[in-house]
Parts: C-alpha cells; sequence; structure tokens
C-alpha cells in the first residue's frame, strides 16, 4: 500500500502519527523549502508558532516550485491527524469534481460534432 506524504514544520521534538501517512518532521521553514525541492509532499503542515513571515516565504516557495502540495496551517498537534486528511480529502474532491465536469464538456462536444 502506497502512503501519501506529509512534511509537518514545527518546533516539537516528537514526530506526529498520522494513520496511512508517510510523516516527515523539520523544525525550520529553510529545511522545509529542501527537502521540497527534492521530494513532492501531498500536504506540508506548518505549526502556527512561525512567524508570518516564515509562513509567507514557505507559500511563496510552494508556488514558485509548482508543487501541488497543500499547506495548511496546524494550532495542535492533537488535531494534525484529522486536519490534514480533512484538508486532503477536501482538495481531492475538488479536482475529481473538475475532472469530471471536463470529461462531461468533452462527452457533449463529442456527441454534437457526431450529429453533424
Amino acid at each position: 500500500m502506497r502512503h501519501s506524504e506529509v512534511l509537518v514544520v514545527t518546533k516539537s521534538t516528537t514526530t506526529p502519527s498520522i494513520i496511512n501517512w508517510k510523516v516527515s518532521t523539520t523544525n525550520n521553514v529553510d529545511t522545509a523549502i529542501e527537502k521540497l525541492q527534492q521530494h513532492p509532499y501531498k500536504v506540508v503542515a506548518i505549526s502556527n508558532t512561525y512567524p508570518e513571515a516564515e509562513k509567507l516565504k514557505l507559500r511563496q516557495i510552494l508556488t514558485v516550485l509548482e508543487n501541488q502540495a497543500i499547506i495548511l496551517e496546524f494550532k495542535e498537534e492533537s488535531n494534525l491527524e484529522l486536519e490534514v486528511k480533512t484538508a486532503y480529502f477536501a482538495n481531492k474532491k475538488l479536482n475529481f469534481r473538475s475532472n469530471y465536469l471536463d470529461n462531461s464538456f468533452k462527452i457533449k462536444l463529442a456527441n454534437r460534432l457526431m450529429k453533424n
């Protein structure tokens, strides 16, 4: 079974556990950026204890890297598992809907072309 991967940026020394996810941790944003350049992650979670400038830096780097990772800010590690899974599956549903609508449009177009 393939596990989805999450990068957690936190000052905590413990590694959070997320069932069926491979969790990587780092304690600073610069190391997180290095890891993102080396490996794609599905979700990047950053603690709200970091300064706004650091969080903004991480968000901007993600857009430059054109990484499809979902970035979220968490308050407590006890809720991290729920927040990661909720963000991931909400984004996955949106992508699924978009693909469905695109496919629906293509099918209608193909049907119209066949009638002519």
